[in-house]
């Protein structure tokens, strides 16, 4: 598959390339996992509850080579998954990824990472803030480890995405990043990315997906740290395949963009952009209707100008923004406007503490015969608190209102916090993120148009001897759409707990974990309550090795 052919051609670049160290370090550490499931809802089908235990063997390895420019790890751990009662399900289990970096020259680099996983468990791991230990089992690493970063947008849209898996039915995933950096100035900078992600299933009924994303960037400054220039392109394809309901549809965007910065004084800046969008896309329609796919072009002009403005003697800051954004697409009842403009006043009661208030307006009108023509209007208050190391502590608290045109209008808070890292204090360490409000989508195959979300995480982990942990998480998440036709409203809720123990220099370790997972959706199909309760025996022993080329 060309996912793996991908993959292989990655590792045979980057493995022929560490005898060219001058000098590095080999960690190889060799691990073994058996794991042993218990969950009260097999298929996730509240209506026909099946339980099952499951025991899962994983023998893996971690290899790692570094000197003072590169740094290359691969982790790979196979499983394979053995059912008590439903065989057929038997299954081998793939895990890897491959992450690093490489520094050509002082200001040349390159980073990357691929990620491949082939499962059949259906369920879709929440990414928990961290709450860093020492050493954790491979089940407990999504909840207890630094996870990639994702804006919160495109987190959002991949939960939009996420499909209810209602059988144990093997499916393959592979995420490479790649991203190689130039610096050519004092602040000038090269910057040129792809990702690709690809989906593929054994089960007909949920659609492949194969998704392509090259970008180009470059910051100049004509004049050091005063006027700089801005400028790039994004592309996006994506591909998906046919179902045994649906047919094929694709999407595909260019998006160039450019921008100026402008910094008048030390307490005055300006910025602009511009950025055009051209895209096109199909639509999935019944195999059994006469409704054929048809192709859409949608594109967009989206100027923007920012200002911000400090007045020393009073500690303030001062920030203003407004951008516009024309939408024209081959249906043209689905033409809009949309201006956003902000302000933002903040102020500096002391070291630690920041305080602010900000408004938000937005206007968004709709051609006639389509969508119902709004305005939102979002006011808020927060703060910034640097907690012990300089850890910040943000908190904001707004209202806002959704002044619909002619149906009654929609009002909801918002509430955003976060601690920037993990915060540790004795024995405890926690994080804490959560954040609430509005977006809109209203472009591509997906448009899901305007939307409320809610979205807490939190993690506690406790070091109750040198040898003993304990550790807590919850999530609460809630979606609701409110443009589509039949309007969605999906709640997620889970939560949980386990407590591990270290042997042998942490070496070895057991941990017993439990996980509550309860989903509401407008689709009752979709909606299940599931209990697991796992036992997890690893074993792992570093080795580390100095070599001279």
């Amino acid at each position: 598959m060309k996912h793996i052919t991908f993959l292989n051609f990655l590792l045979t670049g980057i493995f022929i390339a560490i005898p060219c160290f001058a000098e590095y370090q080999f960690l190889f550490v060799p691990k073994i996992s058996v794991t042993e499931e218990y969950t009260d809802n097999l298929f996730l089908d509240n209506l026909n509850k099946q339980d099952d235990f499951i025991t899962v063997i994983s023998p893996g390895i971690v290899a790692r080579a570094w000197d003072r420019t590169s740094d290359i790890t691969l982790d790979y751990q196979p499983g394979y998954s053995i059912y008590q009662n439903f065989t057929e399900n038997n299954t081998l289990r793939h895990n890897a990824r491959l992450y690093g970096k490489m520094a050509f020259s002082r200001h040349t680099r390159m980073t990357f990472q691929n990620t491949f996983i082939a499962t059949e468990d259906p369920i879709t791991k929440i990414a928990y803030p961290s709450a860093d230990a020492e050493q954790t089992s491979a089940e407990d690493q999504d909840r207890t480890k630094p996870q990639e970063p994702m804006t919160p947008q495109a987190e959002r849209q991949k939960i939009r995405e996420e499909t209810v898996r209602k059988n144990r039915k093997q499916y393959y995933t592979d995420t490479t990043d790649i991203a190689f950096t130039h610096q050519f100035g004092k602040a000038d900078l090269l910057t040129l990315k792809y990702s690709h992600n690809f989906l593929n299933n054994k089960d007909e009924t949920i659609e492949d997906e194969s998704t392509h994303k090259p970008s180009v960037n470059i910051t100049y400054w004509l004049f050091s740290n005063q006027l700089g220039l801005k400028a790039g392109a994004a592309y996006s394809k994506s591909e998906f395949s046919e179902t045994a309901q649906n047919t094929a549809y694709n999407e595909e965007s260019l998006t160039p963009s450019f921008g100026i910065t402008y910094q008048v004084d030390k307490n005055l800046s300006i910025d602009t952009g511009l950025s055009y969008r051209k895209g096109t896309y199909s639509d999935p329609v019944l195999k059994n209707s006469k409704e054929e796919s048809l192709d859409s072009d949608e594109e967009s002009l989206n100027p923007t100008f920012g200002l911000t403005y400090r007045i020393p003697v009073y500690k303030l800051d001062l920030g203003m923004s407004v951008s516009y954004m024309e939408g024209s697409f081959s249906d043209a009842t689905k033409d809009f406007d949309n201006w956003n403009g902000s302000i933002k006043l903040s102020r500096q009661f002391s070291s630690r503490l920041t305080g602010f208030v900000q408004y938000a307006h937005t206007m968004t009108k709709f051609s006639e015969g389509g969508n119902e023509s709004y305005n939102i209007y979002d006011p808020s208050v927060g703060f910034t608190y640097l907690l012990g190391d300089k850890i910040p502590l943000t908190l904001s608290l707004g209202y806002f209102i959704r002044d619909m045109e002619f149906s009654q209008d929609e009002a909801a808070l918002s509430l955003n916090g976060n601690i920037g890292k993990s915060w540790t204090f004795g024995r405890t360490t926690i994080n804490f993120s959560g954040n609430s409000g509005y977006d809109q989508s209203y472009f591509g195959a997906k448009a899901l148009g305007f939307g409320l979300f809610y979205d807490i995480k939190s993690a506690l982990k406790h070091s109750f001897s040198k040898d003993t942990t304990g550790d807590v998480f919850a999530s609460y998440r809630k979606d609701k759409y409110l443009d589509l036709k039949n309007a969605r409203n999906d709640e997620n809720r889970e939560a949980g707990a386990g407590i591990s123990w270290f042997f042998f220099q942490k070496w070895a370790s057991v941990r017993l974990g439990y996980t509550y997972r309860d989903v509401i959706s407008t689709s009752s199909e979709n909606s299940y309550t599931e209990n697991r309760v796992s036992l997890i025996f690893s074993i792992s022993d570093p080795r580390l090795l100095r070599i001279k080329n």
